[in-house]
């Protein structure tokens, strides 16, 4: 079964209630968590009639399966729930492009550090990338030079992701936060 609590979370829940449960006999544990024993199926149906909750089965597997009586639309609010939270607490890992030139002065230079320096904090991945027009296509020995810089400046509080790499006409380098 799917549950759909808002557009975004789906949640599949596949607990066999009441008439769904197959095994003839299975251990029982109330609302409260105390164990009622090993019951026929339908003693377990009764015995959740008489509280007005729901016969769940909880562990399938186990010989006989183990059921709870409870009530299955709050345990299923629960379990949403408890998806929803832990979705929260999870960070989606972006990466941040940082565009360099190869006649980048000093002050540019340690402006576009810290700001990767601020993003690896952040707990994102940061890319360098290094455009190459023209004549400086024939010159990569000097692009090569400012990533060593870059790689340099970066160690103390990133790791290298992927080294000084090029494709075209582009140099590129990725970092990560240190672990």
């Amino acid at each position: 079964m799917f549950f759909v609590i808002s557009s975004k979370v789906k949640i599949n829940i596949s607990y066999k209630i009441n008439n769904q449960i197959v095994a003839k006999s299975v251990r029982v544990i109330d609302s409260d968590g105390n164990a009622l024993g090993i019951l026929s199926r339908e003693e377990a149906l009764l015995k959740a009639g008489e509280f007005k909750l729901d016969l769940i089965e909880i562990s399938p597997n186990s010989e006989p399966p183990v059921c709870k009586i409870a009530n299955f639309g709050k345990m299923r609010y629960e379990l949403q729930k408890k998806e929803i939270e832990k979705r929260k607490n999870t960070k989606k890992v972006d990466t941040k492009e940082i565009r360099i030139g190869v006649n980048i002065g000093e002050h540019d230079y340690n402006v576009k550090l810290n700001h990767a320096k601020k993003f690896i904090e952040d707990g994102d991945k940061v890319k360098f990338v290094m455009l190459l027009r023209g004549r400086q296509n024939h010159h990569k020995d000097i692009g090569i030079e400012m990533f060593g810089k870059i790689k340099i400046d970066m160690q103390e509080c990133a790791k290298i992701d992927s080294d000084i790499s090029s494709m075209g006409n582009q140099i590129f380098m990725c970092f990560s936060a240190k672990t």
